[in-house]
C-alpha cells in the first residue's frame, strides 16, 4: 500500500481529538455514552495553502491556534449533554470546568511568559548582572525553560491532562495511517505518540526559535521600526520552523541519515503528550474514519478493503442485535454488548468507541446472534462465566456456575479463614472447577477436586492453571477411586439433583446445553446425597464438616439422610430465600 499522499495531522482537545487532512477534518468527542464525530468546515483556501512553501508555514500556524480554541469550545457543549439536559446541577459543572480550564491556561501562560522572566530579569540587575550579551544570552534560555514548564505544568494538571492523553493518542493514529497501516486498531497500538509536524510541535519549536533568534538580530533596529522587523522576523522564523518540520516528516523514513536528525525536533512531542488509555485511541481513530470518508477521493493507493464504502453504520447494528434480542424474549441489554464484544473481539467497554463495522464483522456478530436466538446460552457462546470475582472457561462438558453456588463456596472460604488451619479440602464432582479454584485462591488450604468425567477435569485443570490456583483433579467415580486413608477437613460437593423426569421440564438453554450427566441426579434427585451422607464420614477427619448445595424442596429428606453419620445439621437459604446449602459436621 502506498502512503498518504499528506500526512494526516492532529491534536487533542480535552474531551475528544481533532485530525485534518487535505484541509478537512473531524473531531470526535465522547459523552459517557457513546463516541460523537463531527466534521470541520475549512475553506478551499484552507486546503491549498499547504501546496505555497513557506507562505504556509504562518497562515497554519494561526490557523492551528484557532481551530483548536474553536473545537475547545464546541467540544463542551458537547461532552456529556445527555447529563447536561437532566440537571442543573450537571449544567454548572460543565460551565465550571470550562471557566477552570481557561483561568488556569491564561494564568500560567501569563505567569511563564510575562511575569517570570519580569521576575528574573529584576534578580539579575539586583545581582548586579548588566552586561548586555550576558543578559540576552540567560533571558533566552529562561525563556524556552519557562515554555517547557509551561507544558509540564499542564501535562499534571487534572483539568488538561486529558488533552495531552488525546494528543497521544492522534500521534499515534496519524502515524499508522501516514504510512500505509490500515484502519485497523491493532495497528494502531504499536505505531509512535512522537510526530515532527504535529500541531504542538510546530507551537513549540516555533516559540524556541523565536525566543533563541530575536533577541540576537538587534542590529534590526529599535522603536518602532525594531518592533515592525522583530514582527517580520518572527514570521519568518515561523515560516521557517514548519519547512524544516515538513522536510523531516516526509523524508525521516526514506533516508537514514535524516531519521538520526528527526530526533532533534521528534523529542519536542515529549511535552504535549501523556501516555493514554485504550478509550483515547478509539475517539482519535473515529475523528480519522471520519476524515478518511470525507478525503476518500483524494487518497490514492489505499485498498479498498481498508476505507470500504460499504461499512455499515455500527448504532444501526447495535439496535439490530438489541431489537431482535427483546423480541425473543431476552431483555438483559447487557447481552448486546456482550455479543458483539466477543464477535469482533474486543473488550465491552471498547465497543462504546465504533462507529462502523466492515461487512465481515458484520457477519460474525450475526453468526454469534443466531446461536443466542436458538438459545444458546451466553456464557456457552462467549464459552466464560464470572464466579467468585473470577472469569471461568465453560464449555458444553460442564454445568455453568450458578451465583447460588458462590453462596455454598463462600460458606467454605470463610469457615476456612476463620479457623486460620491448614485445611485440606475435597470437591467432589468439581465440574469446572469453580468451586475448588475460588477455594485454592482465597484460603491457604490444600484442595482436591474429583470427578468422574475426564473432559470436565480438562476444563477444571484449564481453570486452575489461567487463574493460578493450586488444585489437585482426581478421576473418579464419586470416592470410589479415593484411598480411605486420605482424610479431609472439609468435603464440598454440588452434586447433580435434578430428578430424571423433571429433566424434560427444565429450561431449553439448561436441558439442551448442559450435560445431562451434571443435571441427572436420579429418579428422585437424591442419588448422590445418599452415597455422600454414607461415604463422605469414611474420608472426613473427626468432626469434620461436609458443605452441599442442594435443589428445591430436597433439604428436609437430605436432613434426614445426613442424620445417622453426621450432627450439627444446618440449613441456609439463597438469594431467593430458597433452602439451599447444608452444612454438617462428622459425629
Amino acid at each position: 500500500m502506498k502512503r498518504f499522499k499528506f500526512t494526516p495531522l492532529g491534536f487533542g482537545i480535552v474531551n475528544g481529538a481533532c485530525v485534518v487532512l487535505n484541509g478537512l477534518g473531524a473531531y470526535a468527542v465522547f459523552n459517557n455514552l457513546e463516541t460523537k464525530v463531527y466534521s470541520v468546515k475549512v475553506s478551499r483556501f484552507m486546503g491549498g495553502i499547504k501546496h505555497v512553501p513557506i507562505i504556509r508555514g504562518i497562515i497554519l500556524f494561526f490557523y492551528y491556534i484557532w481551530l483548536w480554541f474553536r473545537l475547545l469550545d464546541i467540544s463542551y457543549t458537547h461532552f456529556d449533554v445527555s447529563a447536561a439536559r437532566k440537571s442543573a446541577k450537571n449544567r454548572k459543572f460543565l460551565e465550571k470546568r470550562s471557566r477552570t480550564f481557561y483561568i488556569i491556561c491564561t494564568c500560567l501562560i501569563l505567569g511563564v511568559f510575562i511575569v517570570f522572566p519580569m521576575l528574573f530579569n529584576l534578580l539579575l540587575s539586583l545581582a548586579g548582572v548588566n552586561d548586555t550579551q550576558t543578559l540576552t544570552i540567560v533571558s533566552v534560555f529562561f525563556k524556552i525553560a519557562c515554555l517547557f514548564m509551561l507544558f509540564v505544568l499542564l501535562k499534571n494538571i487534572s483539568v488538561s491532562k486529558t488533552l495531552f492523553k488525546y494528543n497521544y493518542a492522534v500521534n499515534k493514529v496519524c502515524n499508522a495511517y501516514s504510512y500505509g497501516n490500515s484502519l485497523k486498531y491493532s495497528k494502531v497500538l504499536y505505531a509512535s505518540p512522537y510526530m515532527a509536524l504535529s500541531p504542538f510541535n510546530f507551537f513549540i519549536l516555533s516559540l524556541i526559535l523565536i525566543y533563541s533568534l530575536i533577541p540576537v538580530l538587534t542590529f534590526l533596529g529599535t522603536g518602532l521600526l525594531g518592533v515592525v522587523f522583530n514582527i517580520i522576523a518572527s514570521i519568518l522564523i515561523i515560516c521557517l520552523a514548519y519547512e524544516v518540520l515538513f522536510v523531516i516528516e516526509y523524508t525521516k523514513g526514506r533516508f537514514v541519515p535524516m531519521r538520526y536528525f528527526s530526533y532533534l525536533f521528534v523529542w519536542l512531542s515529549w511535552f504535549s503528550i501523556s501516555k493514554c488509555e485504550s478509550k483515547h485511541l478509539r475517539i482519535a481513530e473515529a475523528a480519522m474514519e471520519e476524515v478518511v470518508e470525507l478525503n476518500f477521493d483524494k487518497i490514492n493507493g489505499l485498498n479498498a478493503e481498508d476505507f470500504a464504502k460499504d461499512d455499515i453504520k455500527f448504532s444501526l447494528v447495535y439496535n439490530e442485535v438489541k431489537t431482535e434480542l427483546l423480541n425473543a424474549g431476552i431483555d438483559d441489554t447487557s447481552e448486546t454488548d456482550l455479543l458483539i464484544a466477543q464477535a469482533l473481539n474486543l473488550k465491552r467497554s471498547d465497543i462504546l468507541f465504533l462507529r462502523k463495522l466492515r461487512p465481515t464483522d458484520y457477519n460474525k456478530i450475526r453468526e454469534l446472534l443466531k446461536r443466542r436466538l436458538t438459545r444458546t446460552p451466553l456464557d456457552k457462546i462467549l464459552k466464560r462465566k464470572e464466579f467468585f470475582r473470577e472469569e471461568f472457561y465453560v464449555d458444553d462438558f460442564v454445568l455453568s456456575p450458578r451465583p447460588e453456588t458462590e453462596i455454598l463456596a463462600e460458606r467454605v472460604v470463610n469457615y476456612v479463614n476463620k479457623k486460620k488451619e491448614k485445611f485440606n479440602v475435597l470437591d467432589m464432582c468439581t465440574g469446572s472447577g469453580c468451586i475448588a479454584v475460588a477455594v485454592a485462591k482465597n484460603t491457604s488450604a490444600s484442595v482436591v477436586g474429583v470427578d468422574f468425567s475426564k473432559r470436565a477435569l480438562a476444563v477444571a485443570r484449564r481453570n486452575a492453571i489461567n487463574l493460578g490456583a493450586n488444585v489437585n483433579f482426581v478421576l473418579s467415580d464419586m470416592f470410589k477411586d479415593l484411598k480411605e486413608t486420605k482424610r479431609f477437613d472439609i468435603i464440598v460437593s454440588n452434586p447433580p439433583y435434578v430428578a430424571t423426569g423433571e429433566i424434560k421440564n427444565l429450561d431449553k438453554e439448561v436441558r439442551e446445553h448442559d450435560p445431562i450427566m451434571a443435571l441427572d441426579g436420579g429418579a428422585d434427585g437424591l442419588k448422590f446425597y445418599r452415597i455422600l451422607a454414607a461415604e463422605a464420614p469414611k474420608f472426613l477427619k473427626e468432626y469434620g464438616k461436609l458443605f452441599l448445595e442442594i435443589g428445591i424442596g430436597q433439604a428436609e429428606e437430605i436432613v434426614k439422610l445426613l442424620t445417622q453419620n453426621f450432627k450439627d445439621i444446618k440449613v441456609t437459604n439463597d438469594y431467593s430465600n430458597i433452602p439451599r446449602i447444608i452444612e454438617a459436621t462428622r459425629k
